[in-house]
């Protein structure tokens, strides 16, 4: 059993705009929110990761730290801050990793949610309306042909579309790089299975580029983190430490 989480250092973290950096403390806060049950069911079915990947482990637990910083900052309710974590959590289980569309993604990642919560007992579940929270911002969450479906999500939606497109950010220079590469080989994939031609370094990094140029937050929250933390620089930053790596080119 973990120690108690140290609510003050959390606070602090979630006034830095540094929650998804404290992966450390995903079990107390899962713990403190009563949903471990949520945290080792998604652990027993996330496959191992061979690789650089983007799609993985550390995207769903950044996300689920975004989204209750979110949270937090946008003055939800404990109920809601629970189904928010578990939305985040949840929202990318078992992706396809270029395989499939988000059609089918986010279909296996609401199946595999339910999955879940039907295993664990009663006393632990989410409540009805919590499941259903997070099973709307999940599904709002969709992303087809460079952008969101829901242009007009929810006030949870639009926390998970923030706190999803955040994964690039905050991570060091790194772990940045290597979940681009992960990115661009998720992205080379689906074109090859799909017969397309396959993905240039030169490509990927236009594309990369006109996303992060282009990003607009739904939320204060993270318009004002995005503005504190200089992230317009962090992208370019990121972008320019990708090509220099001779395995990408």
């Amino acid at each position: 059993m973990s120690t108690k989480l140290d609510l003050t250092a959390l606070n602090d973290a979630v006034q830095k705009f540094d929650l998804a950096n404290q992966q450390q403390h995903l079990v107390k806060l899962f713990e403190h929110y009563g949903l471990v049950s949520y945290l080792i069911g998604f652990d027993e079915v996330q496959p191992d990761e061979d690789g650089p990947v983007y799609h993985g482990i550390m995207h769903s637990y950044m996300t689920a730290l975004n989204c209750l910083e979110g949270s937090i900052h946008t003055g939800l309710g404990n109920s809601e801050k629970r189904a928010m974590l578990v939305a985040g959590l949840y929202h990318d289980v078992l992706h396809s990793r270029g395989q499939f569309s988000d059609n089918i993604n986010i279909s296996v990642a609401v199946k595999q949610l339910e999955a879940i919560h039907a295993r664990v007992p009663e006393h632990l579940k989410l409540k009805p309306e919590e499941l259903k929270i997070a099973i709307t911002a999940i599904r709002q969450s969709k992303y087809l042909n460079g952008r969101y479906v829901s242009s007009k999500p929810s006030v949870y939606g639009a926390i998970l579309q923030d706190a999803d497109r955040m994964g690039a950010y905050c991570t060091n220079d790194e772990e940045l790089v290597g979940m681009w590469v992960g990115l661009y080989n998720e992205i080379d994939y689906g074109r090859r299975y799909n017969f397309e031609p396959p993905l240039s370094a030169e490509q990927f990094m236009e594309m990369q580029s006109n996303f992060h140029s282009s990003v607009k937050w739904n939320t204060k929250w993270a318009t004002v983190k995005a503005m504190k933390l200089n992230w317009p620089n962090k992208w370019k930053n990121g972008l320019t430490l990708l090509w220099a790596q001779p395995q990408f080119k």
